[in-house]
């Protein structure tokens, strides 16, 4: 399923639409579309979802993407990229940015034949974890 970005009225960014409406038009959208088309529907969907966190990291510190930069240790145009969801991040560097701001990245994957996590039986367990303020090099496995 993919998300479009709307504001809450208090500057955050809401990417899941509670409309049922809404829900329903994109699953119907995604079913329908070919494979180029929902590949790139679901990529477009990611890339909303991490925009929108960093735009309400921003929001909820009370920061101008020129602090957040500084933070982030990049460009003011870069900080405004990566808003409007035009920034493609490698894994290495979505983990850098987020471990900059002191976040986690967690995501799930998810294979047509279920075959590819645990059961809704089963616990979900952390493969990594980050260790205090280390970059991704400094990461442990905690499986």
């Amino acid at each position: 399923m993919f998300s479009w970005g709307v504001g809450d009225g208090n500057k955050r960014m809401v990417t899941e639409n509670p409309e049922p409406l809404f829900k329903r038009d994109s699953d119907l959208l995604l079913e329908s579309a070919d494979d180029d088309t929902r590949f790139e529907l679901n990529l477009i969907g990611v890339m909303t979802d991490i925009s929108a966190a960093l735009i309400n990291y921003r929001a909820d510190n009370s920061l101008s993407q020129k602090e957040l930069a500084e933070k982030l240790e990049c460009s003011q145009a870069m900080v405004s990229k990566i808003e409007s969801g035009d920034y493609n991040f490698t894994i290495r560097k979505l983990f850098d940015v987020v471990n900059k701001l002191g976040g986690r990245v967690s995501f799930e994957i998810d294979f047509k034949d279920g075959t590819s996590g645990p059961d809704s039986s089963e616990e979900r367990v952390s493969i990594w974890e980050c260790v205090g303020n280390q970059s991704i090099k400094g990461m442990k496995n905690s499986a």
